[in-house]
């Protein structure tokens, strides 16, 4: 998170792209479609120094410098990254997630101190941001169960918290099949829930 914050305060505040991207080789990550994002990513079986050359053309590289940091150490074997930014932080304009709920400049974002910026989300293959719906109790992205019934969030001041899951239906669904979309109710999961939509766009619309 402190190389993100270095980075917007080296481009006038503004946020690094928030998509993990795939790195193609007939692709030059300067022009994708997304535009030059914060990492890239190939796949958990490709070589050592692909991998490598991936991490290297993100953004954050330059401050960061250390493959390491990338991943948690308990994050799923052969994976280099392991985690995701929210969709708040430099995403793109989604379903419910409108222009207003995605802050691209450092000065827009309100109480840094209580927003997300990573999720260890223990894989981090190539899609959109992290992401929940702001305006109805829908999963989005499956949670992510890393450490003991819960996972670490990075706020946009700088530091860290460990949140454990409290309602039941999250962690069976945290620990279900599979990963990223999951599109089902939250409703049984709700006090988890409210908890990251607050997390990601500061309150709850609905």
């Amino acid at each position: 998170t402190l190389a993100w914050i270095m980075y917007a305060d080296d481009n006038e505040g503004k946020l690094v792209k928030a998509w993990v991207v795939g790195l193609p080789s007939t692709i030059d990550p300067w022009v994708e479609p997304h535009g030059a994002s914060w990492v890239y990513v190939v796949g958990s079986n490709d070589t050592e120094l692909r991998k490598m050359a991936a991490m290297e053309k993100g953004l954050l590289f330059p401050y960061v410098k250390n493959a390491k940091l990338y991943k948690c150490p308990t994050g799923e074997r052969g994976e280099t990254v392991t985690y995701h930014i929210m969709i708040s932080m430099g995403g793109t304009v989604h379903d419910d997630v409108d222009k207003s709920k995605i802050n691209k400049n450092k000065e827009q974002i309100r109480r840094p101190s209580d927003k997300f910026v990573f999720v260890d989300e223990g894989v981090a293959p190539p899609h959109s941001p992290w992401a929940q719906h702001p305006t109805h109790r829908t999963w989005w992205d499956q949670p992510t169960n890393r450490h003991g019934n819960g996972t670490n969030f990075s706020f946009a001041d700088g530091h860290s918290e460990y949140y454990k899951w409290r309602n039941k239906a999250t962690i069976e669904l945290a620990n279900g099949p599979g990963s990223g979309w999951v599109n089902r109710s939250a409703e049984d999961s709700a006090e988890d829930y409210d908890w990251l939509v607050r997390g990601l766009f500061g309150r709850l619309y609905y």
